[in-house]
């Protein structure tokens, strides 16, 4: 019965968090606030991690694109808002999705709506935005979405 089942799940709940049946919602709670602390802080250090990649990037450089893993997005957000002041082309941060990339990509010199358009008519991208920043998702190797930040911005200059 449906009884019966509730009871067994609240059980094994009971066993596996080594509470009493009272205790079960404040354990439950608890695991949840210790899950999303250890979230936070695997975040700051990932965001730190990557201040320091970014740090020995080369200023001279206009298109700057940079390959991660589980790149949160209001991470990348301020990066790309942090590189932009320092970069005149395409910058883009491509986080590793199950069908390729999940990016975020912004510019102050060129028109960001104008690069989704050719990420989309080349490599079948799915993204859009505004001509400052753009996000999507797209299946394409690093080295060709470089060449092709780079050949767009030799075309619009």
């Amino acid at each position: 019965s449906a009884f019966n089942d509730c009871k067994d799940i609240i059980e094994d709940l009971m066993n596996e968090l080594t509470t009493s049946p009272e205790n079960l919602a404040a354990s439950v709670k608890k695991l949840k606030d210790e899950n999303r602390e250890i979230k936070y802080k695997l975040s700051l250090a990932k965001e730190e991690i990557l201040s320091v990649k970014l740090a020995s990037l080369p200023k001279d450089g206009e298109n700057v694109l940079i390959f991660e893993n589980d790149v949160d997005q209001n991470a990348s957000r301020k990066i790309i808002n942090s590189l932009m002041n320092s970069h005149k082309g395409i910058c883009g941060i491509f986080s590793e999705s199950e069908n390729g990339y999940s990016f975020i990509a912004g510019s102050k010199g060129v028109n960001c709506a104008d690069f989704a358009a050719v990420l989309r008519k080349d490599y079948k991208a799915k993204c859009g935005g505004s001509p400052e920043m753009i996000q999507g998702t797209v299946s394409a190797k690093p080295e060709d979405l470089r060449a092709a930040a780079d050949l767009f911005l030799k075309h619009v200059k």
